[in-house]
């Protein structure tokens, strides 16, 4: 599916600043990832990777088009870029992904960019880049009965559903360990699996992304589960990009760094966290402070 985008304001950079974007961008190196951006401006349009069961961040719309938190930043970062490159607009393609598809379609080059609640991690960094992270979580649980679980010890003997390849999977091992917990870890595919594996009376718990947990609690289908309180990490999401691409990664930072200084990264949020009842509060402020460098 396809949308078209038009730059809606100009990058605060200088006109040096801006030629010197433009010479690396059709100057860069040879190499596997390379040259992104220079497709980008001789095709007009983006191919973006969008996991469809990630409320807030990146959902399937109510016409069929992705939509979230995620996907109307790197929209209005596709518009940051065609200002960059001067050119009219960047249509845009959409690839369906899951989170364990999701980085082999940047690898591969079946997307540019990924637009979801991916956590950055240097594990990950081996095979892709980032951007900036433009958001911070932590994983966390959500149960189907709060009277009989509490806490991470009360899941002892109990089913934990979790979604393969992420790094909550790694996060509920490691508290469980922690607390010194033997309990049942179902790996599922995609978070509507996991949420089936719960209504099916095949596990008695999820472990997510915290605000994935809260947007899916809020639907239809996730209104019977209850968050148990606090954080098992810290996971800073970031637009997964390819690897090896600096002049893509550096105008994407760009972006984002300038649509935080304008307020547009604080409006998202606005519109997509507070009607689920969560506001950022100072760490993920001070994350973004510590990473809007000047130009």
């Amino acid at each position: 599916m396809t949308f078209c985008f038009v730059p809606s304001r100009h990058f605060a950079i200088s006109i040096a600043a801006g030629l010197t974007a433009l010479s690396l961008v059709f100057g860069s190196a040879p190499g596997h990832a390379a040259g992104t951006l220079e497709k980008i401006a001789s095709e007009g349009r983006v191919t973006i990777a969008a996991v469809d069961d990630l409320p807030p961040f990146s959902i399937t719309g109510h016409d069929g088009t992705p939509s979230g938190m995620s996907v109307e930043l790197c929209q209005a970062i596709v518009s940051e870029l065609a200002t960059l490159l001067e050119i009219p607009s960047i249509a845009i393609d959409y690839v369906p992904v899951t989170l364990e598809t999701r980085l082999d379609a940047i690898v591969s080059g079946r997307a540019d960019m990924e637009c979801g609640a991916t956590t950055v991690t240097l594990g990950r960094r081996e095979r892709v880049d980032f951007s900036v992270p433009f958001f911070a979580s932590g994983a966390s649980i959500a149960v189907a009965d709060v009277t009989e679980i509490t806490n991470v010890k009360e899941l002892a003997g109990k089913r934990i559903a979790v979604v393969s390849g992420t790094t909550t999977q790694d996060a509920i091992r490691r508290a469980l360990l922690a607390e010194r917990v033997e309990a049942q870890i179902i790996t599922v595919e995609r978070t509507a699996d996991a949420v089936a594996a719960i209504r099916e009376d095949r596990a008695d718990a999820i472990a997510h992304d915290k605000m994935i947990l809260v947007g899916l609690i809020q639907a239809p289908e996730g209104a019977d589960l209850v968050p148990l309180p606090g954080l098992l990490s810290f996971e800073p999401y970031g637009i997964i990009l390819p690897r090896g691409d600096a002049d893509l990664r550096l105008a994407v930072d760009r972006a984002i760094i300038g649509l935080y200084q304008d307020g547009v990264l604080e409006g998202l949020y606005e519109k997509w966290l507070e009607p689920l009842g969560a506001k950022p509060g100072p760490t993920l402020d001070r994350m973004l402070q510590l990473q809007a460098v000047p130009e």
